[in-house]
This record gives structure tokens, C-alpha cells and sequence, in this order.
């Protein structure tokens, strides 16, 4: 690793690339690096410059990428920068560059990235990005960028990620945006008007971002990750929000919403919600009702809880209110109905109860086998050697056996997997699903699937216990009584700066282990909602990417998603 400034002289002129980067470089960039014409690329990014960079570097015919990102250079950017090269990376974020970016950085229109979030920019973006087709990213995001956004930049054809956010950009949303678009931020700026059918109807875009604006359109239905929060948006929720299946986080606190809380939202996976300041009125869905949504409704004078640990009135006496209301003879038939309901399900429980009792001792269930090749061995020659002997590995979801299968000594690795939930026949049959799928894959990298057994034995409910059997089950029994989630960190760890970030993951926990699969995340969910929990590491930039490492690997799925944390808040953004 080098230390220290860059020599002044530079004598061998037939350098084509200066790759500096990563080191403890001080003192600032020489003059002497503009006289290399045929350099190409220049890359001094994650040192210690100070200073301004030399104009005349943007003036070398043959550059191509140009990486100063993470340093604390200052001053103007050299203003002919892709005037005269076709310069392809632009990268100059998280130093202190003050006045405008370059006119003529895509003239040549090979221009790829722009990146300069993290400065003092001022004024308007380069006329010449609007008509940049090769275009594929502008990350510009915390400076003090103002004024109207070029027009062609919103549909340029090859433009997939467009991070404008916390600037003071004016206007109206277009009409159109470019097909390709993934990745749209656009929040804490001075955008009014609506949001374009465009926008809220894009299959390809993912996130978006479009909080503190002056938005005043109504709710979109078709994004997955919501976060329009302090806007003037209005009217009611709209039902139809409920077939947005794989939303998992929404805020849309600040807005002037009225009316009640759909029904639908409880269908949905939600980890974050949050409907604070609002005007909503009636009983928020019971599925909200816990500690993971205690600040989820707040500043809501008109919504009401039976829980009343969520910090908004309780809903007593619209109860009491609503049974004084209904006559003593209309009562007496419903308490009638409630008693004999009642009856009947504990003569049901009681079946089942001796039903499973005889399960127990000595119901022998055949085991179910399902072959995915042909195969010269049945499941008793499988059942048989799944003996302690034969094991060779063990995990917390079963046992890995050794089993010879024939008399020739054929071999296969077999994986027990036990199931300590009762079994109910729809997540049986998903089950078995998967595993057909699994059974069809064939690929150099992963094991052959050659068949499937399963047998329903009974087991207990899951998260079912006490302290002494697991975790997650205790966290459930603490989160089930009430009790702040705050209670449960431990006080030696539980530092304000970090408190908001365990609480988040805390809540990830509880829905990761949730009773039923459906109700659970996805890992890539799960990664998604844990990447903003993480600071911005600088060597991310050496790519041109995002501040996420993870997001091309979620870029994937048309149904990608995203946390913004903002105003201090994780919330859910798209």
C-alpha cells in the first residue's frame, strides 16, 4: 500500500492507465497527469486527495473511465471532461466538489455511469444526459442539485437505475419513463403534480422512492415496496391494495388519507407498516394488533385498538356501545348461536385429541413414495437403514444417512427431515410440490433428487414452549404478552445509536418464524429488508453500483424489494 503524494513529474508519457486506487495517497492530483495523451483510464479512487483536480486531464482525447470517487477532493470538476473523448465512467462521489457537472459529459454518447452522490453540485444536470441513449445508471443522489430534469433522461432506452433523490429538483413527474427502469428515487425533492398510470403500472420497476415531495396523486396498485410518506396524497385506501402479494413494506404516514384501514391490508406479508398522521377512523385489523405495529398508527385521532399497548384509544366502549344498540331479543339469539358454536367445537377438539392420542400409541402410517427416475430399490430398503450408525451428518432440520441400498453395495445419501409442526394437509401437498420441482432440476452443481418419501406423524404447534426450549419461541411468548420489544435486548449490547437497527431486526425475527410458511419472508426478502440496516461500505463504489453490494442479485425477480430509511424510520419504499 502506498503513502503519501503522487509524484509531480511524470516522465513516461505512454502510460494508458493509472490505477492508484486504494491506497494512503495525500496532497493533491499533479498537473503533469493532463500531458499523458493516450491515457485511458484514470483510477485514484479510495485515497486521501485533497485539492482540485487539473483541468487539463479533461482534455485527454483518449479517456475512458475516470474513478475519483471517496477522497476529499474540492473545487470545480474540469469542464471539458467527455468533450473531446468518449468517455464511458464517470465516478466522483463522496468528495467535496462544489459548482456544476460538465456540459459535454455524454457528447460522444458512449457515456454509461454518472455517479456523484455525496457532494455540493449545484445547478441544473447536463443537457446532454437527456439525449444520452447508453445511459444505464445516474446515481446524483445528496447535493444540491435544483431546476427541471432533462426530458429525454426519464426514457432513456437503456436506463436502469435513476437516483436523483435529496436534491431540489422541481417539476412534474412525465408521462413516460424508460422501459428498462428498475430503480427510481426520486424522494425529498419538490416534484408536484400527479404520478403517471406510467409509473404505478411498470412491470420492471421495483423501487420506488418518492417521499417529501408534493405529490398529490392517489395510491398506486401494482408496486411492491411502498414509501410515499410526507406528501399532500388524499382519499381513502384503496381495497385493491390487498392483491399486492408480495408487499412488504409500506409507509404512507404524512399524507391526508381518510376513512378506514381496508380489511384486505391483513392479507398481505407486511414487516413494516406504517399509517401514522393520517385521518383514519375505525377498528385497525386485528392482525396489527402487537407490538411489532405499536408505532404503526399513531396521530390517527379516529382509529381505535382492543390492545391498548398500541398507543391509540381502545375500542371498549364502541363495543359497548354497539350491544346497547341491538335489542335483548336479537341478543339472546346471537348469545344462543355463540353457545352452541361453542359446543361444537370442543366436541371437535375432543375428537381430534383422541384421534391423535391413538396416533400415538402404535397407528403405524405407511410411508409415501415417490420416485423422480427409475430406480432398483423400494422405501423399505430405505426405511431400514436409517439407523444411528448410518449417520454422517446432522443439522437443525434432521439427520444425513449413509444407506446401501442393494446387495451390490449401492450407496445413496439420504436426509431426514423432521417436522415438529402438525402437518396440515395443504402445506403438505406445497411440500411435496417442491420437492417434484427439486426432483426435476438437473444441473452439474447440485446433487440428483432421486425420490421422495413422507409419512404424517403428529408433533406440536410450532413456537409452542417455554423459555427452555428455543428462542424463537420466546420471543414470540414476550412479543404475545404485550411486552416492548425493547425489553428483550440485552442492556449490554442495547446502545441508542444502534437501538432503532435491533428493533428492526428483532421484528424480522418474529416474522421469519412465523406459524405458517406463507406468513414467513423470503430470504431474499429477508436480505433486502437487512441490506439498509447496514452502512455504505466505499469500496461498493469501485463498481459503479449502488450502496447495496446485494442488489444485482435481486434484480432477478420482477418483484424485488426495498427498505428506505428515512427521517430516521426504516420504513418500506418503492
Amino acid at each position: 500500500m502506498f503513502s503519501g503524494a503522487i509524484p509531480r513529474k511524470v516522465e513516461a508519457l505512454n502510460f494508458d492507465v493509472i490505477d492508484l486506487s486504494e491506497n494512503k495517497l495525500t496532497e493533491t492530483i499533479p498537473d503533469d497527469l493532463g500531458k499523458l495523451t493516450k491515457l485511458t483510464g484514470l483510477a485514484l479512487f479510495l485515497n486521501q486527495l485533497s485539492g482540485e483536480v487539473p483541468s487539463n486531464i479533461g482534455r485527454i482525447s483518449t479517456l475512458k473511465a475516470f474513478k475519483l470517487f471517496n477522497n476529499n477532493l474540492s473545487g470545480e470538476l474540469p469542464p471539458d471532461l467527455g468533450r473531446y473523448s468518449t468517455l464511458e465512467s464517470f465516478e466522483v462521489s463522496s468528495n467535496l466538489f462544489t459548482g456544476r457537472l460538465p456540459e459535454h459529459l455524454c457528447a460522444n454518447g458512449v457515456l454509461v455511469d454518472v455517479v456523484a452522490h455525496g457532494n455540493n453540485l449545484t445547478g441544473e444536470l447536463p443537457n446532454s444526459l437527456g439525449n444520452c441513449k447508453s445511459l444505464s445508471s445516474v446515481r446524483v443522489r445528496g447535493n444540491r442539485l435544483s431546476g427541471n430534469i432533462p426530458s429525454g433522461l426519464w426514457t432513456s432506452v437503456n436506463l436502469t437505475v435513476l437516483m436523483i433523490n435529496d436534491n431540489s429538483f422541481t417539476g412534474q413527474l412525465p408521462d413516460k419513463v424508460a422501459r428498462q427502469l428498475s430503480r427510481l428515487q426520486i424522494n425529498d425533492n419538490q416534484f408536484s403534480g400527479e404520478i403517471p398510470a406510467e409509473i404505478s403500472s411498470s412491470r420492471n420497476l421495483t423501487i420506488f422512492m418518492a417521499s417529501n415531495n408534493l405529490l398529490n396523486d392517489s395510491l398506486m396498485d401494482s408496486l411492491t415496496i411502498l414509501n410515499l410518506s410526507g406528501n399532500l396524497l388524499s382519499g381513502q385506501i384503496l381495497a385493491e391494495i390487498g392483491s399486492c402479494t408480495s408487499l412488504m413494506y409500506m409507509d404512507l404516514s404524512g399524507n391526508e388519507f381518510w376513512g378506514q384501514i381496508p380489511p384486505q391490508i391483513s392479507l398481505l406479508r407486511l414487516t413494516s407498516l406504517n399509517l401514522s398522521s393520517n385521518h383514519l377512523t375505525g377498528r385497525i385489523p386485528v392482525e396489527f394488533e402487537n407490538a411489532v405495529f405499536g408505532s404503526s398508527f399513531l396521530n390517527n385521532p379516529g382509529l381505535c385498538a382492543s390492545n391498548p399497548s398500541l398507543g391509540i384509544d381502545v375500542c371498549s366502549s364502541w363495543t359497548r356501545t354497539l350491544i346497547n344498540k341491538i335489542s335483548s331479543e336479537l341478543f339472546a339469539i346471537l348469545i344462543t348461536i355463540a353457545a352452541t358454536l361453542f359446543v361444537l367445537i370442543m366436541l371437535s377438539g375432543l375428537l381430534v385429541i383422541r384421534y391423535h392420542g391413538k396416533s400415538k400409541h402404535g397407528l403405524d402410517l405407511t410411508w409415501k413414495f415417490t420416485p423422480f427416475v427409475r430406480l432398483n430399490f423400494s422405501e423399505s430398503n430405505i426405511s431400514t437403514g436409517l439407523i444411528e450408525s448410518n449417520v454422517i451428518g446432522s443439522g437443525g432440520s434432521g439427520k444425513v444417512y449413509h444407506v446401501a441400498v442393494n446387495d451390490s453395495g449401492e450407496c445413496v445419501a439420504v436426509k431426514r427431515i423432521w417436522n415438529n409442526r402438525k402437518l396440515e394437509e395443504k402445506l403438505e401437498k406445497e411440500f411435496l410440490a417442491e420437492v417434484e420441482i427439486l426432483g426435476t432440476i438437473r444441473h452439474t452443481n447440485i446433487v440428483k433428487l432421486l425420490c421422495c418419501m413422507s409419512k404424517l406423524v403428529t408433533g406440536r404447534e410450532a413456537n409452542y414452549g417455554d423459555e427452555n426450549t428455543s428462542l424463537a419461541e420466546w420471543a414470540w411468548h414476550h412479543i404475545q404478552k404485550g411486552n416492548p420489544i425493547v425489553d428483550a435486548l440485552d442492556v449490554e449490547i442495547k446502545e441508542p445509536c444502534y437501538l432503532d437497527k435491533m428493533i428492526k431486526v428483532f421484528e424480522l425475527g418474529i416474522f421469519f418464524t412465523g406459524t405458517l410458511p406463507l406468513t414467513r419472508p423470503t430470504m431474499k426478502q429477508v436480505l433486502q429488508f437487512l441490506l439498509p440496516c447496514n452502512q455504505p461500505l466505499a469500496i461498493e463504489q469501485r463498481n459503479g453500483g449502488s450502496e447495496y453490494d446485494a442488489i444485482p442479485f435481486l434484480n432477478n425477480s420482477n418483484h424485488s424489494s426495498m427498505l428506505d430509511y428515512s427521517n430516521g424510520r426504516l420504513a418500506l419504499s418503492i
